[in-house]
């Protein structure tokens, strides 16, 4: 199963002009809808589905439906509407593709109706509503490991978390270059271990202190402090591990 997810942009109802549109060109130029372009106003859901589309052809065939180096030229193609369709894809396919990329929003096939479509219909399994009290679907399996130590044995609760939350724990994983800046005094490493959480502070903990440094720790957290004094150039650093 594959699942696109897009984490971001989102509008809200404040967001809303009085005539009941939405006025903000944002987004990823090959997948932006038309009526997004010409700065009179939109539907956001409609101009979701026609991104859908973008992302439904591009998993189809394998190659963007509007491209070029050149912007203008870009924003032509997607004002015009007519991308390119191979006679090797099944007509179902086909079809709907067609549907969904129309430069009209007001003709364009709406979520319901690409719903009800023969070629979406195919295989299609309905995905049930969303069940708080479901043990399966709870957040407590995959919340961090400094939160489940906290947590008491009972406690069944569960946190509230963000897209960005979830898919910055990916141990490969590091969104803080898109919302912090770096400096030469503050740096951040990631990494994955396979040591129970006691294990790899305890190892941390040896080195450092092998070293000179004053090791300090708390809720799941490690402190390092040591100071450098140079003949020259006396200085101190922290350093803060988590896990």
């Amino acid at each position: 199963n594959i699942k696109i997810s897009d984490f971001g942009l989102c509008a809200l109802p404040q967001h809303l002009g009085k005539d009941g549109l939405l006025h903000t060109t944002c987004g990823s130029p090959n997948y932006i809808a038309p009526e997004v372009l010409q700065n009179r106003g939109y539907d956001g859901s409609l101009s979701d589905i026609w991104s859908c589309g973008v992302i439904l052809y591009i998993m189809l065939i394998g190659q963007l439906p509007f491209d070029d180096r050149n912007m203008v030229v870009l924003y032509q193609k997607i004002f015009k509407g007519d991308a390119k369709i191979p006679e090797w894809l099944s007509p179902g396919a086909q079809n709907l593709i067609k549907r969904i990329l129309e430069p009209n929003p007001m003709k364009r096939i709406n979520m319901a109706e690409i719903k009800l479509h023969e070629w979406f219909q195919k295989d299609y399994i309905p995905v049930g509503p969303y069940d708080d009290d479901d043990e399966d679907v709870r957040l407590g399996a995959i919340l961090p490991v400094k939160q489940q130590i906290s947590e008491a044995p009972g406690d069944k609760s569960t946190r509230q978390m963000n897209a960005f939350q979830l898919i910055g724990m990916a141990s490969s994983l590091d969104l803080s270059g898109f919302f912090e800046e770096e400096g030469v005094s503050q740096r951040k490493i990631r990494f994955a271990s396979a040591l129970p959480p006691k294990d790899l502070f305890d190892k941390i903990e040896v080195s450092a202190t092998q070293l000179g440094f004053h090791v300090q720790s708390a809720h799941s957290k490690l402190k390092i402090t040591g100071n450098c004094n140079g003949p020259n150039n006396p200085s101190a650093f922290l350093v803060c591990a988590e896990v």
